[in-house]
């Protein structure tokens, strides 16, 4: 049952079907389709001033990140 929920998820991801819940959050308001990700607390603990500004934005679905790396882009 478990390789089944893995290939379930792997399709999901691979069709990008796992970010639908996220609308969900641009419908009430609390993110926008682009923007910064939401920062993990590890994240944040090691952010400067500059950093810091990016908390100021409305979290995105999709952004710089997502366009160019997917997942495989290093903090900083």
């Amino acid at each position: 049952m478990t390789a089944g929920l893995a290939r379930v998820g792997r399709y999901l991801r691979k069709l990008s079907l796992d970010e639908i819940p996220q609308f969900l959050n641009v419908l009430k308001g609390e993110m926008s389709v682009v923007g910064p990700r939401p920062a993990i607390p590890y994240e944040v603990e090691h952010y400067t001033p500059y950093h810091s500004r990016r908390l100021t934005a409305k979290p995105g679905i999709t952004g710089l990140q997502q366009i160019t790396a997917r997942s495989t882009r290093s903090f900083g």
